[in-house]
């Protein structure tokens, strides 16, 4: 039996008020926090975030949670040419090569 330890909904929404910070410096953003599989747990737009932001968002979530990895990598590493050119068409088309995703466990980002 697997044991998976997964962020319940306090932890995701202390992680949308850390990130929400961005308010204060003027970045009207979307924040997404998702559980190790990529499904979302919490979700948030800030005032005057770009619409596109808002399913990008939960796509850089998906990505860092299903990967394990730091959404700017995949930005560097998917050129064409590469070995994993092409994976940003997987999943549907949702995992993104966009940075600013960020995987997270227990002990903060990985």
């Amino acid at each position: 039996m697997l044991n998976i330890k997964r962020l319940n909904l306090a932890e995701a929404q202390k992680l949308i008020k850390a990130a929400a910070k961005a308010k204060k410096i003027g970045v009207p953003m979307c924040i997404a926090v998702s559980d190790e599989s990529g499904n979302l747990i919490a979700f948030e737009r800030i005032d005057r975030a770009k619409v596109l932001s808002f399913n990008l968002s939960a796509d850089k979530a998906f990505t860092a949670a299903v990967s394990k990895r730091p959404t700017h990598e995949y930005n560097e590493l998917c050129q064409p040419g590469s070995l994993i050119f092409g994976i940003h068409t997987s999943s549907g088309g949702r995992f993104s090569t966009v940075g600013g995703g960020y995987s997270v466990n227990a002990r903060g980002p990985l």
